[in-house]
């Protein structure tokens, strides 16, 4: 039987060893910056966030979804300033 190259771990992702050229990790990749409409939309719904822990939950999570999209779907899901954001319907 062939040795699991993963350990076993299903889906585990393989991290390059320290000091390779593939080992430097961007820890702020370009999905997870905030844009200027996405920031003023955000200062929109400053009234449904009732506590600073709150909007930070609220930001991170919206983080996470805009990271899982393709660089197409990201421009669809953030809309522009002069078309709303698509609701995926």
């Amino acid at each position: 039987m062939p040795a699991d190259p993963d350990g076993g771990r299903a889906g585990a992702v393989p991290v390059p060893a320290p000091g390779s050229p593939a080992g430097t990790l961007n820890l702020t990749p370009k999905a997870l910056l905030l844009i200027g409409e996405e920031l003023r939309f955000i200062q929109e719904l400053a009234s449904f966030i009732p506590t600073p822990r709150a909007a930070k939950r609220m930001v991170h999570i919206y983080r996470l979804l805009k990271a899982s999209l393709t660089e197409e779907d990201v421009a669809t899901f953030v809309g522009n300033g002069e078309a709303p954001a698509s609701t995926g319907r």
